[in-house]
């Protein structure tokens, strides 16, 4: 970004917009009420929903947890996303934007977008190996993020945003098609610039899918492992009720981020027809906006606490021997708590 910002050269020859004109690209042929609509009132639930989360997550008996504090880190992101991928975009859509009619405006905030995107694939990779690290050993998970530590790993994916802000080339968003693309003028010419299509972006993205798939499938095979050997479970219909929400949790996180990685990937090297395009769409929304609806739907916890918020006190149908297993050795006595207690918890969710 920092080229386009501070060197016209730069900026003429590559995002410079003099073959662009209204008659030659009517707005008529750009854009889509229907899904500027869809967006912005995604924006308005997504918003709605994770801002309690975040409170929740934000209390006092949460946030000294590891896990807790990496996921708030990434509730943040996701907010500040949201308003860009669902908020923004959907009314980029309602006015048939592109590039050459908001310049400014499209290149900065597909900038920020991409390097928030980028940050939150870190984070949530952070996030998915702290959880493998407890429940494998707490007293490694001690050791790598007990206290302050958590938040120099935190310093990781803040220290990749602005990496990625100023010196990664963005994703720009298009009327056309009412998605993002590296090539600022794609639909306005037959055949996409293949210069724009970032190699980071592109490795981001694949590691990014190929680490989660990879860490969550550990996790779940060593939940599954953990919860039939805990105490805590004396029967098989109580373990079914703690493990199935669990996977659920697992399974819809992992899907949503390898879904919107592996076809953005695909979309911005190869054509794509415009149902896929809205998917990518929808799915990279949904990555970093549907987290609060899975929390408050299969995480009690969270649902509990939110619904306390509001003045509902709910009695969990499970009892708390039930709700959190043994999965990993107690701390020794005197110990920090940094890294959370062993709770039932799969990627970015306790049970």
């Amino acid at each position: 970004m920092e080229q386009y910002l501070f060197n016209e050269t730069f900026r003429s020859r590559y995002y410079g917009c003099e073959m662009y004109s209204e008659e030659k690209f009517p707005s008529s042929e750009r854009g889509s009420v229907l899904l500027g609509v869809l967006y912005i009132t995604l924006f308005g639930i997504y918003e709605v929903l994770y801002i309690p989360v975040l409170l929740v997550m934000f209390s006092a008996e949460m946030i000294k947890h590891s896990c807790f504090k990496i996921m708030f880190f990434l509730g943040l992101v996701d907010v500040t996303s949201v308003v860009i991928n669902c908020g923004m975009t959907g009314y980029f859509c309602l006015i048939g934007a592109v590039y050459c009619t908001h310049p400014y405006t499209i290149f900065i905030t597909g900038a920020i977008a991409t390097a928030l995107w980028c940050a939150a694939c870190m984070g949530c990779a952070i996030l998915a190996f702290n959880r493998c690290l407890e429940i494998t050993s707490h007293t490694w998970a001690e050791c790598i993020f007990g206290g302050y530590k958590t938040y120099l790993w935190l310093c990781l994916p803040t220290t990749y945003f602005f990496l990625c802000l100023f010196y990664c080339t963005p994703t720009i968003f298009s009327g056309y098609y009412c998605a993002y693309f590296g090539d600022p003028y794609i639909g306005m010419h037959a055949k996409p610039d293949q210069w724009y299509n970032d190699v980071q972006h592109t490795i981001n993205n694949c590691s990014s899918l190929t680490l989660l798939i990879c860490l969550y499938i550990y996790l779940c095979i060593m939940m599954y492992k953990k919860t039939r050997l805990s105490k805590g479970v004396g029967n098989t219909n109580a373990f079914l009720k703690i493990q199935v929400p669990i996977l659920i949790q697992s399974i819809a996180i992992c899907l949503l981020n390898t879904l919107a990685a592996g076809i953005y990937v695909y979309i911005q090297f190869f054509r794509a027809p415009l149902l896929l395009i809205v998917i990518a769409q929808l799915t990279w929304q949904g990555s970093q906006g549907a987290a609060p609806i899975i929390f408050l739907v299969f995480n009690r916890t969270i649902q509990r606490d939110c619904l306390r918020m509001i003045g509902i006190n709910r009695v969990s149908s499970l009892s708390s021997a039930s709700a959190v297993i043994d999965i990993a050795p107690k701390a020794r006595s005197g110990g920090t708590s940094g890294s959370g207690p062993p709770i039932a918890t799969v990627g970015n969710f306790i049970l």
